[in-house]
């Protein structure tokens, strides 16, 4: 079986990977849980919060959704009971022995329900390769949400102190090649 990084094919794949694992996004995610669970909060609101935060990261609400779907799913309470991994990208269903096969059969129609929604067939391939070095896009990206100019992302990374990245620091030369690098690939998150 390949490793979950194996599977990512494009700039966005690589970019939604980074920001599933990125400390910062999982608190925003345990804020939106709980806006939900809230019973004063408003569809409209939740919806809101979900926009916004799908913006700050330039992610799309399905990354959102399905990054939240185990959150959803945890906690049930009868004897079969579905997961599912975002990283990987995969569900397993778990049943008792006492599981009924009606019990079965309603699960198995919620995986296809959720699973048809989720990952639809109708995937449209693409030509274009996947970025050099993912890693050094997300700590550029994460400079770029807090403000910094390329000069001083440049002059950390060019220093080996660029947050959040620990690769090479001698692949660009100057400021203007490392933004053209991350310009290159911004417009496929």
């Amino acid at each position: 079986m390949a490793s979950n990084t194996q599977r990512l094919k494009s700039a966005h794949d690589w970019h939604v990977y980074h920001v599933y694992h990125d400390a910062d996004f999982k608190r925003a995610i345990r804020v939106l849980a709980e806006l939900e669970k809230r019973p004063n909060s408003t569809p409209k609101q939740i919806e809101g919060y979900k926009r916004s935060l799908a913006k700050s990261y330039l992610i799309g609400v399905a990354d959102i959704n399905l990054f939240m779907l185990p959150l959803y799913l945890e906690n049930q309470t009868k004897t079969t009971n579905m997961r599912f991994d975002p990283d990987a990208k995969q569900f397993s269903i778990t049943f008792e022995p006492t599981t009924t096969r009606a019990e079965l059969l309603e699960e198995w129609q919620r995986f296809e329900s959720l699973r048809d929604t989720l990952f639809p067939t109708t995937v449209v391939p693409t030509k274009r390769k996947p970025p050099e070095n993912p890693s050094l896009l997300y700590a550029v990206f994460k400079c770029r949400q807090h403000g910094m100019t390329f000069p001083a992302i440049f002059k950390l990374y060019s220093n080996g102190k660029l947050p959040g990245y620990k690769g090479s620091n001698n692949q660009y030369g100057d400021a203007d090649s490392l933004e053209r690098y991350y310009n290159r690939y911004k417009k496929q998150f």
